[in-house]
């Protein structure tokens, strides 16, 4: 889902590219970045099951999905999912896009914050948190 934080970020919309080149219908590729193109960040926030549960409520999910900067939401993870093992689950996938990194920090602290699974054994926290660190370590060879 790189395209869409592509789009976002540098304007440059390659997955249209490349459904136009494979139909065979003309494009135009403008490749002038914008001096403002902002910063984007794809997280993947994941929890830890106990094995033989089932996923009962994903807490947080409906705030995570109507966050303004949120530019791709694609949950993994779904109430009546069954858990078979005890290895982190990824619950979902999300782009993150703003032109103010300290907006994109807020954002993914806020995400650690509000987002919990409750399976029939319990509520787990999101596992492997994103730290402001390792945003601005993850972004810094390329806008810092």
């Amino acid at each position: 889902h790189s395209f869409d934080y592509q789009r976002a970020s540098g304007g440059i919309d390659y997955l249209t590219f490349m459904i136009k080149y494979a139909l065979g219908v003309p494009f135009v590729v403008n490749s002038q970045m914008p001096v403002d193109r902002g910063f984007a960040v794809t997280y993947s926030p994941y929890f830890k099951p106990n094995g033989g549960s089932v996923v009962e409520q994903i807490i947080g999910l409906e705030d995570v999905r109507n966050m303004k900067e949120i530019i791709t939401f694609m949950p993994i993870v779904y109430e009546g999912y069954a858990i078979d093992g005890d290895k982190p689950r990824k619950i979902m996938m999300i782009t993150v896009y703003s032109k103010d990194l300290d907006t994109i920090i807020s954002d993914i602290a806020h995400v650690n914050k509000i987002l919990k699974v409750r399976t029939d054994k319990g509520i787990s926290p999101v596992y492997a948190e994103l730290t402001d660190a390792d945003i601005i370590t993850a972004l810094k060879p390329n806008r810092i």
